[in-house]
C-alpha cells in the first residue's frame, strides 16, 4: 500500500540552465513535494468519504486513523532523479491507531475465537464467536489512479 513515484525531466533541461545546480535541485524537490501533498490530500479525502469515523479522535489512542497516510522526504535516487514515497502503513508505536488503516484498505478475513473449555465433569463453557470482517474500501488504490494527474502538475510546477 505504498506509492513511489518519480518523473523524467530530460525535456526540461532548457530550464536548468537558468539555475545553479543546488537551486535546480531545490526546485525539483519542491515541485515533487507539492505533487505528493496534492495526492496525499486526495487519498485522505477518499478515506474520509468512505469511512467518516477515520477523522474522529478516540481517547484510547494518541492519533486519528486518517493520520496513517504519510509522505516521506524527497530523495535523490540517481543523477537528476528525485523520488518521494507516499504510504498508508501507519505507525506500529504504542498508543497509535494508524496501523489499522491497512485493514480498511486491504480487507480482513472472517475470524473465530477458540472453541471454549471443559470442566472436570465434561461440561462445555464458551463458544466459537464470529468476529466478522472488514470489507476493502480501496481508498488508496483509487487515489493512486490519479498519480498521473499529480505528475503532470509536477511538470507544470517546474515550468512555473
Amino acid at each position: 500500500m505504498d506509492l513511489d513515484f518519480d518523473y523524467d525531466i530530460s525535456d526540461l533541461e532548457r530550464v536548468n540552465r537558468y539555475f545553479s545546480g543546488k537551486d535546480w535541485e531545490n526546485v525539483q524537490k519542491r515541485a515533487l513535494r507539492q505533487a505528493a501533498k496534492t495526492l496525499q490530500k486526495d487519498i485522505k479525502d477518499r478515506f474520509k468519504n468512505s469511512l467518516p469515523a477515520a477523522t474522529h479522535k478516540n481517547p484510547r489512542y494518541k492519533d486519528r486513523l486518517i493520520d496513517a497516510i504519510r509522505t516521506q522526504k524527497a530523495k535523490n535516487t540517481g543523477p537528476g532523479e528525485w523520488s518521494v514515497r507516499l504510504h498508508a502503513y501507519g505507525s506500529p508505536t504504542k498508543g497509535s491507531r494508524t496501523y489499522q488503516a491497512r485493514f480498511f484498505e486491504n480487507k480482513t478475513e472472517e475470524r473465530f475465537t477458540r472453541s471454549g473449555w471443559k470442566d472436570k465433569w465434561g461440561r462445555k463453557y464458551g463458544r466459537r464467536l464470529k468476529r466478522g470482517t472488514v470489507g476493502p474500501l480501496d481508498f488508496f488504490k483509487n487515489g493512486v489512479k490519479n498519480a498521473d494527474q499529480a505528475l503532470q502538475s509536477t511538470r507544470d510546477m517546474l515550468i512555473d
